[in-house]
């Protein structure tokens, strides 16, 4: 919400948000220049419709974007009490949605997801072709400019994420695991960002000696200090069973990071693979071995990768071309075009031995 408010309003469309005063998301959106109106109803679905209905009518709103189940129920009715606007429903997991989902999208006018495989998902459990529509998400965090060559020994492999089973932390420790036991790893470091110390015990019989000793587990971290984690890492992993479109991608690209991933939900949407990172079967650790000892063998390749990447984030996934393309769907288009990863590729210079660029380390 708070990145697609931003968007509009660079656009200078005038944007609003309507928020229970408890949320965590009023902070953010200061500073924005959205007025917020506050509404403490949401559960009571019949006056959340009314309330939608007169807001529309008083602020002349044309377009109304909900995040929530209760804020889509909301609008939907009031719709159907008479209310005149346009409205979308944001779907950015790709779990499967309940039974009656499909009944609530058809007075809307779309749904907006935020990766070609959540729309698939959708499309399984009757949501109407036609109403569907994708808008990949933005990187929207700071700027640590160009990535440099790091011409070092060894290689950082990171895993941001926590320990629940659907993100696949598992699947990372026996990757290292496997790669510890095929070849050299006397320079080599696994991060774990995001795992709490009091769920490790749960893999102690996973952990073998070798990974244990090159394995930083940082805990849980706010978003900034995660960022530092990734700028001092050569390899983003991702590991997970299933994702939409993780945002951590996005975060590691822009930093020049190449990524080794489970082919699982939107990833394949964003990684080509050979060209910003490598795609394994979800759960093959053997694979995700074999790529992540690629990477960490060749800095070269991981400089290349890592610029495509990069692009990808700086020309396709702009907060500015979010905002262009929510406005297409908005004004009434569907979106449904993949993005272009490997063409872009094509077009990036790449001199891994320029003094000048150099970063030796």
């Amino acid at each position: 919400m708070v990145n697609n408010i931003e968007a509009m309003t660079a656009m200078g469309v005038t944007a609003c948000a309507v928020l229970d005063p408890a949320s965590p998301i009023n902070d953010a959106l200061k500073g924005t220049g959205a007025e917020v109106f506050p509404f403490t109803g949401f559960k009571d679905y019949l006056a959340a419709g009314r309330f939608m209905k007169r807001l529309v009518r008083e602020q002349g709103i044309d377009v109304v974007h909900t995040f929530h189940n209760r804020a889509y129920k909301m609008g939907v009715l009031a719709r159907l009490m008479g209310a005149k606007f346009r409205l979308f429903i944001n779907r950015g997991v790709i779990s499967r949605p309940n039974d009656i989902f499909f009944l609530w999208t058809a007075p809307a006018h779309g749904v907006i997801c935020n990766s070609d495989e959540c729309a698939r998902v959708l499309r399984r459990h009757r949501v109407a072709d036609s109403r569907l529509s994708v808008v990949y998400n933005a990187y929207c965090g700071p700027d640590f400019g160009e990535p440099k060559p790091r011409k070092k020994r060894g290689a950082r492999l990171i895993y941001v994420g926590n320990g629940a089973q659907i993100k696949g932390f598992d699947v990372f420790l026996r990757a290292a695991a496997a790669f510890c036991r095929t070849g050299d790893h006397r320079n080599v470091e696994f991060v774990a960002v995001g795992v709490r110390q009091d769920e490790m015990g749960r893999y102690d019989d996973i952990i073998t000696p070798a990974v244990r000793e090159r394995l930083h587990v940082t805990g849980e971290l706010d978003h900034a200090a995660v960022l530092e984690e990734l700028r001092f890492s050569d390899v983003l992993c991702m590991t997970s069973r299933m994702e939409s479109l993780p945002n951590t991608l996005l975060e590691g690209f822009d930093l020049g990071l190449p990524a080794v991933c489970s082919a699982v939900g939107g990833v394949p949407e964003l990684v080509a693979d050979g060209v910003n990172g490598y795609l394994c079967e979800s759960g093959d650790h053997d694979c995700l071995a074999e790529k992540m000892r690629l990477l960490a063998e060749d800095p070269p390749a991981r400089f290349a990768m890592g610029r495509a990447g990069r692009a990808v984030v700086r020309t396709l996934l702009t907060p500015e071309a979010k905002g262009r393309n929510l406005m297409r769907v908005y004004m009434g288009e569907r979106l449904r075009d993949p993005l272009p990863v490997r063409e872009l590729a094509g077009q990036i210079p790449v001199d891994f031995d320029d003094p000048e660029a150099a970063g030796h380390e």
